[in-house]
């Protein structure tokens, strides 16, 4: 998943064409209540409709779309200091992208015959499902796992090597819910210990909570 954040800018101590030669991102500051929130970034990536995107990770920070969303009001800085003024601004929309497969570098995707197949029985509603096919981006170090979904199956992948180690089907059940009631697990013995299929209940798991706390 990315996060983007559309900013209608006033104020300018810059021309907008400047503002996006700041590669190495901007500061950003409540206004309103500039104490409320973790220290604040964005990488500006594009102008559009006389507005800024810019490419953010207030998700990663657990910056709810009930904190910032469209309508706050914001103050840009240069550095995290914040010492020199960009300009005043309003977010006009922050919103997601799903991650798809080529985000991320890839070595080696699962197959039939260097995998096994665990049955599992977990259920989803139509949301749910919908909040997990946003996937996972890896954002830092520790950040160990890439997932992308894809026609009704979610890959996981060990974010260092680029090894699929998981791989589910979504199948619609009769009651309209969603089902995973079997999963692809990667046998090589290298891998002993991030292929158990009670991992993959688990970080399922914990990637729903997450996008669910993003409201």
């Amino acid at each position: 998943m990315r996060e983007y954040t559309e900013v209608k800018l006033s104020s300018l101590e810059y021309e907008l064409s400047d503002i996006l030669e700041m590669k190495k991102g901007i500061s950003i500051r409540l206004k309103d209540d500039p104490f409320s929130m973790p220290f604040l970034s964005g990488r500006p990536l594009e102008i559009s409709k006389g507005n800024i995107v810019f490419e953010t990770q207030w998700y990663y920070e657990g910056v709810t779309l009930y904190q910032i969303n469209k309508g706050k009001q914001l103050e840009l800085y240069e550095d995290f200091r914040k010492t020199k003024k960009i300009a005043d601004g309003i977010i006009d929309e922050r919103y997601f992208t799903k991650a798809k497969m080529t985000d991320w570098k890839i070595e080696e995707i699962l197959v039939e015959d260097k995998s096994s197949r665990c049955i599992v029985d977990l259920e989803f509603s139509e949301e749910e499902k919908e909040l997990l096919s946003y996937g996972n981006i890896p954002l830092r170090m520790e950040d160990k796992w890439f997932v992308y979904y894809q026609n009704d199956i979610i890959h996981f992948f060990r974010s260092w090597t680029g090894v699929e180690i998981f791989q589910a089907k979504f199948i619609l059940s009769r009651n309209s819910s969603w089902k995973i009631l079997d999963l692809l697990v990667n046998t090589d013995e290298k891998l002993s210990g991030v292929n158990d299929p009670s991992l993959f209940t688990m970080l399922i798991s914990s990637q729903l909570n997450r996008m669910k706390k993003l409201k």
